[in-house]
């Protein structure tokens, strides 16, 4: 009973952690625009986090500010730049409005920019604190591949431990997420070309693609990236710890063998046994090398080093500020890219079928929060970018749109007709909400059978990697 308690709190404390962070993402956007329409002069009557009821709300000072039971999302009601607000497509009281003086088109472009400007501010802070604080994870992961299933179609083509895949049928990359993301834009064609660097020499095979259970993306299977083991944690009166093996450290070497990931090192203790072994490790800029004997674990039933670690996350790629900046930028403008003009129909349902909604966000940042804070600000970084990017895009109801708006009637010299803003704004307020809860739907789906899925994988794990 105890132990289920436990675990019920430790979940609940991690989705709190993971709701914080989105409504933190999103607290800078609307914060932005609140502050260039108090600073333009603007009138501002409503500042909410979230939609539907208010679960907490004050008025000061002719504003009202709330946080609503709904998190994915918020707004800034300014009479003066969107007439028909939010609050109003919530189904709330519209009161009697004061007549307000017109605002230029320019303040109204600099209110709507100041939202997603606020999403890139908060992107690059995040972005410069993974550059600076120490062993922050970041940069462990490249193209090169780590472990690899003998039974993959991968291996049966010809690819190894060790490669560097460079392209995805022509198309170069440099790290992993892009190598399955190019991976699963082939159009359905089911295969792929991959272009790799194998002791100085580019080589080119076709690799078969697997269809993923979960999102119904093809991808590879039985490939993963070898991914530097970063020590967490060293376990005292073990021969870990009795060695000088410190947290920080990278796993380099069992015996000259190469580590290519944490399940990797795991094997090769297992099959050392209790039999001496060198360990090959770098801290800082120096390679160390350490002896032990593994010791036997009666309650695990194998031999042990005691200590653990860490692997790369998608999220964390790379360590300087502009390069994490630019991969998120170019992993959602892709994405653009494609659902705009897709080569066809089949690439098209690729990228559809494997979009997430906001459940799924919310999800990923209380997964990564559970193995590792860092990887969590790695992750609201990426969302960060995004939400700056889609809410740029001339759609009604988004802040593109409100900048559309604004460039139409500077062009024009004319304002658009406010009953045709208020039909556009509303239908495509109706069909975003509408798309919303499609995708949550799908989400809470996709949740439950990966919840299935690991927990029939876990029954077969090995003790130490559960």
């Amino acid at each position: 009973m105890m132990e289920m308690l436990l675990w019920l709190g430790s979940k609940v404390l991690f989705w709190s952690g993971g709701l914080l962070l989105l409504g933190l993402a999103i607290f800078v956007h609307e914060l932005g625009h609140f502050l260039a329409a108090r600073w333009l002069g603007f009138k501002v009557e409503v500042f909410s986090i979230g939609f539907g009821p208010a679960i907490w709300k004050r008025r000061v000072r002719g504003i009202e500010y709330k946080v609503c039971w709904i998190p994915f999302g918020g707004y800034v009601s300014v009479p003066q730049l969107d007439p028909s607000g939010m609050e109003h497509l919530q189904g709330e009281s519209e009161e009697p409005r004061e007549e307000l003086p017109d605002m230029p088109p320019w303040k109204r472009i600099i209110v709507s920019l100041a939202g997603p400007l606020g999403n890139v501010v908060l992107a690059v802070v995040l972005a410069f604190l993974i550059y600076w604080l120490p062993n922050s994870g970041a940069g462990l992961i490249d193209t090169r591949v780590g472990a690899i299933k003998e039974s993959s179609e991968a291996w049966q083509a010809g690819l190894r431990s060790g490669d560097r895949i460079l392209s995805v049928d022509g198309k170069k990359i440099d790290n992993w997420m892009f190598l399955q993301y190019e991976s699963s834009l082939t159009g359905g064609k089911g295969a792929v070309t991959l272009t790799f660097e194998r002791e100085g020499q580019i080589r080119e095979i076709e690799v078969p693609l697997a269809k993923e259970d979960i999102y119904g993306m093809h991808l590879l299977d039985g490939v993963f990236p070898k991914m530097s083991c970063v020590v967490t944690k060293v376990t005292d009166h073990f021969p870990a710890a009795n060695a000088g093996v410190q947290l920080g450290d990278v796993l380099r070497t069992v015996d000259g063998q190469i580590v290519w990931d944490w399940n990797h090192f795991i094997t090769l203790i297992q099959q050392k046994g209790e039999n001496p072994l060198t360990l090959g490790i770098t801290r800082g800029e120096e390679d160390l090398e350490m002896e032990m004997t593994p010791q036997f674990d009666t309650t695990l039933g194998r031999a042990l080093v005691g200590l653990s670690c860490r692997s790369g996350s998608p999220f964390m790629l790379y360590k300087k500020p502009w390069d994490q900046l630019k991969n998120d930028t170019l992993l959602v403008t892709r994405l653009l890219h494609v659902l705009v003009k897709p080569k066809n129909k089949q690439q098209l349902k690729e990228v559809t079928d494997g979009m997430g909604g906001p459940f799924a966000i919310l999800d990923g940042l209380q997964e990564t929060l559970q193995y590792r804070a860092m990887d969590a600000i790695g992750f609201l970084r990426m969302i960060c970018v995004n939400l700056a990017i889609l809410n740029l895009l001339p759609i009604p109801v988004l802040d593109g749109g409100h900048i559309l708006f604004a460039l139409y009637e500077v062009v024009t010299r004319r304002k658009p007709h406010p009953r045709v803003v208020a039909v556009l704004v509303n239908a495509f307020a109706i069909l975003l909400i509408g798309l919303m809860i499609l995708l949550v739907g799908r989400d809470v789906v996709r949740k439950g059978k990966a919840v299935r899925r690991d927990a029939e994988q876990r029954q077969q794990m090995h003790p130490e990697q559960k």
